[in-house]
């Protein structure tokens, strides 16, 4: 076996050929690269450095083949090149040696004629090399000696007999924290920033190999160096020797495999969770001979199907598979042998220990001996018992909704892609595009190829392009030809979405609402009806108020008993109080309810415009704007009209000006009415609970009415209060 781990390039475009080889070739020693074409194998010359020696197959499939290959690698390239063939013509030997003289060996050549090959290439070329050399080559092997120790991408360091430092590379110096070698010649390892416990090992390594006079390869040292980082070092110790054989020294070169040790140490603790996935994996993992025979399960076989592990190894699958499905599981580990590949998705049952029957899915991959025949499967199972009752679940459920979406005339159903290409559709939906358009449809038809209007492609475009931009929306739209003109369809249209939340498509549900919109139409028509007679109504009643109010005017003029003449007059101000309300109902879209301060304001401007000392009292009138109920409302008008025409007539005799304000406010959901002025005040003998003035006593029952209070309050005039709720 070489002495030195050399790096061969294998042109090989057999891949088991090529892996044998490689297994064999590792086993002596090399390391191997492995290349299936002449093209790769140029590209890998070029790219890789360290190639030591290319084994070329001289047969390699379509494209150059091996001779040429060499050729264009031995052009730029000095390297030794050993030709592989299974042919040995006497003309291919011929025109492999006008190449190279390296050697040819036959393929299916044992592992030991081939290293003898190699081994004879490497000293032709290490002679060749040396009959180059000439007394130039001194100073250069000198000079290749000083770059090889910088390039080297490890440490090199060499001392004297006493371990004193006589030089080293840079990457030594600079693992040291040193600017350049020269700062470290002198020094001695207690120098250096490594820990005592690593230096004394250092130097006991260095006594044994300079007392033994031997080397020592592949020491597994540990250091600190500047930084503070711990290394892992391949370290090979070398004596060195004096032109009279006395030990002169020692040569250290370490190599840097602290990645290598990470890597063993994650590889390490990989190995030990695959063991632990093994073993918790709730998928049965198995293995099985080339006959079918258990030579391992893992635990989840036990947790599964109750069987202790000691019952299953060596007994044949065939024991815990039904019947029925031996013959496919058959068929299925014979496909694995004869294709050589990895299979997957056979289902089965196996049997419980209890005797209960459970589906399972399985995979599995040929197992290989050397020459690679199969020996036996490796794979995994996992019970999907829940599963296959999920998707009759499934399919009962989709047997269902099809069921329903196929019961109802009136409903069509239909699910585009984003490129307006049906996914699905019910059958209503196809009669109805047959219908209209005359044309069938069927998955994977663009339906905006369907539609026979270009008005009603382009609208139907612009609803698939909403759905299809995320949008949910719901349309009304009559469709169709002659025969459907005349019915309306309730559109839901909605996105579909994968479970990335990507739109892929969109769906619609077209429901026919043809009686329930021409319901609407006739309620909507009876409801435009029925205002209009409201209004109608309002508007005679408003009529007939005036009328009312009219006629006891006009009695009153054709009195001359003043007390007749003030109660037909007070009676008339009462009827226009109502007649007000009512024209505002006439007006309003909401008859039942109004705003106040729309009402009130008017109203207060009215009641005050029929007495003649109107322009001597100012009104003040702080009125918020809230809605009240008609009812309610109408109450407290005559509440104000009452106290407004009292004000009038009473509070200002002998008076040349007066205040009055008016304050309606909403807080609370309580209404807090404030009628006062400044004139002469009410008698302290008058109140609304015993008071011989109808207007009080009707202002009172009105309070009662509203389920208020009300009260008087004197001082500086008078001040009426009313609080009720609403």
């Amino acid at each position: 076996m070489p002495s030195g781990k050399k790096t061969i390039l294998l042109v090989e475009d057999e891949a088991l050929i090529a892996m044998s080889e490689k297994t064999a070739l590792e086993q002596y020693g090399y390391t191997v690269m492995i290349v299936n074409s002449g093209e790769k194998a140029i590209e890998a010359v070029k790219v890789t450095h360290g190639m030591d020696l290319i084994l070329m197959d001289i047969n390699l499939g379509p494209g150059i083949d091996g001779t040429r290959a060499a050729e264009l690698i031995l052009k730029d390239n000095e390297i030794p090149l050993l030709f592989l063939s299974s042919h040995s013509d006497r003309e291919i030997v011929e025109k492999t040696e006008r190449i190279t003289s390296y050697g040819y060996v036959i393929k299916n050549s044992s592992i030991t004629v081939l290293d003898a090959s190699i081994k004879m290439a490497f000293k032709l070329f290490e002679s060749r090399q040396e009959l180059r050399k000439g007394n130039a080559e001194v100073s250069q092997h000198a000079q290749l000696l000083e770059n090889i120790i910088e390039q080297f991408p490890g440490f090199i360091i060499w001392k004297d007999p006493e371990s004193k430092i006589l030089g080293c590379n840079n990457n030594f110096a600079m693992k040291c924290g040193e600017p350049s070698p020269a700062s470290i010649i002198g020094k001695f390892d207690n120098d250096l920033p490594f820990l005592k416990d690593e230096v004394a090992s250092f130097l006991a390594d260095d006594r044994f190999v300079m007392q033994t006079r031997k080397p020592k390869f592949h020491i597994e040292e540990m250091e600190h160096v500047a930084n503070g980082e711990l290394l892992y070092l391949d370290t090979c110790k070398i004596p060195l020797f004096d032109p009279h054989g006395k030990v002169s020294g020692i040569l250290a070169v370490a190599t840097d495999i602290t990645a290598r040790k990470k890597i063993e140490e994650a590889l390490e603790e990989s190995e030990k969770k695959h063991r632990l996935l093994v073993d918790n994996n709730h998928d049965i993992i198995y293995t099985l001979t080339a006959a079918g025979i258990f030579i391992f399960v893992s635990r989840a076989w036990t947790k599964l199907l109750g069987y202790p592990e000691d019952q299953v190894i060596g007994s044949s699958f065939q024991k815990f598979v039904h019947p029925d499905d031996i013959p496919a599981c058959l068929v299925w580990l014979e496909h694995v042998i004869q294709t050589g590949e990895r299979q997957e998705g056979i289902e089965y049952r196996v049997r419980h220990i209890n005797g209960a029957w459970f589906w399972h899915t399985s995979s599995a991959v040929p197992l290989h001996d050397e020459s690679g025949k199969v020996i036996g499967f490796e794979g995994t199972a996992r019970d999907i018992t829940e599963h296959k009752r999920a998707v009759d679940a499934i399919s009962d459920a989709r047997n269902l909704m099809t069921s329903m979406l196929e019961s109802s005339p009136n409903v069509i159903v239909f699910a585009l892609d984003t490129e307006y290409r049906y996914l699905a559709f019910n059958s209503r939906h196809r009669d109805v595009i047959k219908q209209i358009w005359g044309r069938n449809i069927d998955i994977g038809v663009n339906m905006l190829d369907v539609i026979g209007s270009h008005e009603d492609a382009i609208k139907a475009k612009e609803n698939f392009d909403r759905a299809l931009h995320g949008e949910s929306f719901v349309i009304v739209e009559e469709f169709g030809n002659e025969a459907l003109s005349r019915q309306s369809w309730l559109d839901y249209w909605s996105p579909i979405k994968n479970g990335a939340g990507e739109i892929i498509g969109l769906t619609c549900f077209l429901l026919n609402n043809t009686d329930q919109k021409r319901a609407e139409d006739k309620i909507k028509t009876l409801l435009a009806e029925k205002e209009m007679l409201l209004k109608e109504v309002h508007h005679r009643i408003k009529n007939n108020m005036n009328t009312v109010s009219s006629l006891l005017s006009l009695q009153a003029g054709s009195l001359s008993e003043p007390a007749a003449i003030h109660a037909l007059e007070e009676a008339g101000n009462r009827v226009r109080s109502m007649a007000m309300l009512y024209d505002q109902l006439y007006r309003s879209v909401d008859y039942t309810n109004l705003p106040a301060n729309t009402f009130l304001a008017p109203m207060i401007d009215e009641i005050l415009s029929n007495f003649p000392n109107r322009k001597k009292v100012n009104v003040e009138k702080n009125l918020d704007d809230f809605i009240l109920d008609s009812r309610r409302l109408q109450s407290l008008g005559i509440i104000i009209n009452e106290l407004l025409t009292n004000i009038m007539k009473y509070a200002f005799i002998g008076k040349d000006s007066g205040l009055i304000t008016i304050s309606v406010k909403n807080s609370d959901n309580k209404v807090l009415l404030t009628v006062q002025d400044n004139g002469n005040g009410i008698p302290a003998s008058v109140n609304f609970e015993i008071s011989s003035s109808f207007g009080l006593q009707l202002v009172y029952a009105l309070s009662q009415q509203l389920a208020g209070t009300i009260h008087i309050e004197r001082g500086h005039g008078s001040k009426v209060v009313l609080e009720f709720k609403v």
